[in-house]
């Protein structure tokens, strides 16, 4: 291949110094027939020529790649030479690209590429299109029966409403007008099948492109009074530790909408007399009520399902910190709360893990069999930055330690004092946070 690119270059400053004019700068081809094909059940269709392209046309099915193909081809008689024209074409994939050149009698070269067609199976998806204004792509892969949709931020449920093309004549499974995803891994699929039904295909449709966390807005609650929690959408993606006893997570009004607001209190547990001081939290995953007061965090399973790797979280946060640090201490049989020296501070972190232990995943925040955290990042929100008594939006990157394995699940977590798992806040410290958004 070298060597060739070599003569090219030569050839070119050949034609550049000493033009001979009456020598043609034309070279083409006028024939490429396929002699031989492997897989042998392969189905050739036809061979389209064009100037510099010839795709070979092939009938798409499971386990087709690699496909190899000898030829015979014939050139114009203007054409002097033909250069890195293999003795075979090897295709390792649908997309692959095979190149050799002809070099006219004048010394111009012609590059041309040899590629792979797919040939309408009668069952197939010719074309997927979306409304306008719908700020997605869409991406038909014949070769493999796929429809890739790729949105910039999609939240989930998210639904599309395409319009599809089929193969003349063919039928699809379902007549709906919309497809919906409730999750990032969900696929949907569609059957089609040829009009004369001698061929049938299923489709898989999935998203692509930077997927976001259901209800990352926060415009979803459920409950009133004593009662509301950040609603729990089709997955169940957030979590805070609201309870009977605990309303430390509440939504509150922000930029037309809604935001989480995360409210550091002394909450006294009832018939214990426990006087506690407990964080406003929430965080991607769910809560189960114990009364474990030596590891609150046992209460708190952190994580959801995400199987694609960030490299940050950006979101609105707003941060004033109570006016006492305050600790709960065990004094006798009971806990009470002492002040102690210092100012408040929030925090938000995320963790991207790799779970491939046996069961559900369990995680508190704490190491587990099984369990490989890949990458981490934390923000800091100091109560005596006043900066941060307004809004402001804030992006925290993740560090990844190990990019060897795949993501399997995502942590994500906010709270209104940093040390709220050991009882130590300020009362009243708030944290609001809204819009987050994963950045990849």
């Amino acid at each position: 291949m070298k060597n060739g690119w070599v003569y090219v270059s030569l050839a070119l400053l050949a034609c550049a110094c000493h033009r001979v004019n009456d020598l043609s700068d034309e070279a083409f081809v006028e024939h490429f027939t396929v002699t031989s094909l492997q897989p042998e059940d392969a189905r050739l269709g036809e061979v389209f020529i064009e100037p510099g392209k010839i795709r070979v046309e092939l009938l798409p099915r499971e386990g087709l790649f690699p496909v190899t193909f000898r030829v015979t081809a014939k050139v114009s008689p203007t054409t002097d030479d033909v250069l890195n024209f293999p003795g075979e074409f090897r295709f390792e994939t649908s997309n692959a690209v095979e190149t050799f050149h002809l070099i006219a009698a004048s010394g111009v070269p012609h590059a041309y590429e040899v590629s792979l067609k797919p040939l309408d199976t009668g069952a197939d998806i010719l074309d997927v299109t979306l409304p306008s204004g719908e700020n997605a792509t869409v991406a038909v892969d014949p070769w493999q029966g796929t429809v890739s949709i790729s949105a910039d931020h999609p939240h989930f449920p998210y639904t599309i409403t395409p319009t599809i093309t089929l193969s003349p004549g063919a039928t699809a499974s379902s007549r709906d007008t919309s497809i919906t995803f409730t999750h990032v891994d969900e696929v949907k699929y569609l059957t089609v099948s040829a009009g004369d039904e001698s061929t049938t295909r299923s489709w898989k449709f999935s998203i692509e492109g930077a997927v976001q966390l259901p209800n990352a807005d926060f415009e979803q609650w459920t409950g009133t009074g004593t009662s509301i929690n950040i609603n729990p959408t089709p997955g169940k993606v957030w979590g805070t530790a609201n309870n009977y006893i605990i309303q430390g997570t509440t939504p509150v009004e922000h930029a037309g909408g809604m935001a989480a607001e995360m409210t550091t209190k002394i909450q006294t547990v009832p018939l214990l007399g426990h006087k506690l001081i407990a964080a406003g939290t929430l965080y991607t995953g769910y809560f189960t009520l114990g009364f474990n007061f030596e590891n609150p965090r046992s209460m708190t399973f952190f994580g959801v399902p995400h199987t694609r790797a960030i490299a940050s979280v950006a979101f609105d946060v707003q941060y004033v910190a109570g006016p006492q640090m305050q600790q709960s201490v065990k004094s006798g049989t009971k806990y009470v709360v002492e002040a102690i020296p210092g100012v408040d501070q929030g925090e938000a972190w995320v963790e991207v893990l790799h779970w491939n232990g046996s069961g559900k995943l369990e995680y508190h925040g704490t190491p587990v069999a099984g369990l490989t955290v890949l990458g981490r990042g934390s923000v800091l929100l100091d109560g005596a930055d006043e900066s941060l008594r307004t809004w402001k939006n804030i992006v925290m990157p993740v560090t990844y330690t190990d990019e060897t394995l795949a993501p399997t699940h995502l942590v994500i977590v906010f709270s209104s004092s940093r040390e709220g798992d050991r009882f130590k806040g300020a009362d009243g410290s708030k944290l609001t946070v809204d819009n987050v958004i994963l950045l990849y």
